[in-house]
């Protein structure tokens, strides 16, 4: 929940615990989120236009602790090629290789 505030989403707890009733996630002890079916992240990516899925993975690049998954989500936040992001996208794939992660 709170990767959520500071992705820009103030009220996370009560629109998690919406999305639990609804039984759309999980919200773990710790605040960890999962989704209760695996292709739910992948509709709402895919009913969301371009703008609105580039601005949600810019909030999440600007939110997130783990600099890998900061370079996933500027990756995903731009649409046209870009060399100074291209190396940090190498240098994340080192970091995964070194951390035993694809």
């Amino acid at each position: 929940t709170a990767l959520l505030r500071r992705a820009g989403r103030p009220d996370a707890e009560a629109e998690l615990a919406e999305a639990e009733r609804a039984s759309l996630v999980t919200v773990g002890e710790d605040g960890a989120v999962a989704f209760t079916a695996g292709a739910l992240p992948m509709a709402l990516a895919a009913d969301a236009g371009w703008p609105e899925r580039a601005a949600g993975h810019s909030a999440l690049a600007a939110a997130v602790d783990d600099p890998v998954q900061a370079v996933r989500h500027r990756a995903l936040a731009v649409d046209t090629p870009d060399e100074w992001l291209a190396a940090e996208i190498t240098e994340a794939a080192a970091v995964c290789r070194r951390r035993g992660q694809r």
